[in-house]
């Protein structure tokens, strides 16, 4: 059991333990689903190109997997630096997040493995809209009535978070509905969530800022 403070609660250290090595698991185990049999059974050079070309798919699932993966990490790091304590429905929140994240190696290789089938777009997608909303639960909580973060937090500073956390789920669960008609077209949308989190972590702070102040003036 995380040893519990009367006055602060359970010590914020054990969960980032926890959550690092679920993540170092689950990044690890996501590069194993790329090599197929064909791969490793090919006799000849041109049997090796060909089997090597056919793996796009779950070379590409791999990469937003890994690159989704790492936002998620980063973005409950960010959550948890600006916490005080925890306490046991924070704990349980985070580790129903930490199940959404372990399921990813399986929905990415269902991806990468089935593309062209509307299933494999659609669990791949619900699992990203599960592990998001959870860590956007897991944040709600943490700073209603300041339970858990510093008074000192500011408005700016939560709101800027909710928008981080909530950026991919509008978009799966496009990709969900599109996945019925145009599988395909599912996996150019999850190609291009993982390019806006790239995009997002890119952008300045004071920029993020900035554009949040102006949604406030308006």
């Amino acid at each position: 059991m995380p040893e519990f403070n009367n006055n602060r609660g359970f010590e914020k250290s054990r969960l980032q333990s926890l959550s690092d090595g679920v993540f170092s698991i689950v990044m690890t185990l996501l590069v194993l689903e790329i090599i197929s049999n064909d791969v490793t059974g090919a006799a000849s050079a041109p049997e090796l190109h060909k089997a090597l070309l056919d793996l796009w798919p779950k070379v590409l699932s791999y990469v937003i997997s890994f690159v989704v993966a790492g936002v998620f990490w980063v973005a409950q790091l960010a959550d948890l630096h600006h916490l005080t304590h925890t306490d046991n429905r924070f704990l349980w929140i985070n580790i129903l997040f930490l199940f959404w994240v372990s399921l990813l190696p399986f929905s990415a290789a269902l991806l990468g493995e089935h593309h062209q089938y509307a299933v494999a777009a659609i669990v791949y997608g619900c699992n990203m809209i599960f592990a998001s909303l959870t860590l956007h639960v897991s944040w709600r909580y943490a700073v209603q009535g300041h339970r858990l973060v510093s008074p000192d937090l500011s408005a700016l500073a939560i709101k800027q978070a909710h928008v981080r956390l909530l950026l991919g789920p509008p978009i799966y669960l496009l990709g969900i509905g599109v996945a019925f008609y145009k599988p395909h077209v599912s996996f150019i949308l999850y190609v291009f969530v993982a390019i806006l989190y790239v995009l997002a972590g890119i952008v300045p702070s004071r920029l993020r800022i900035k554009a949040l102040s102006s949604l406030d003036d308006d």
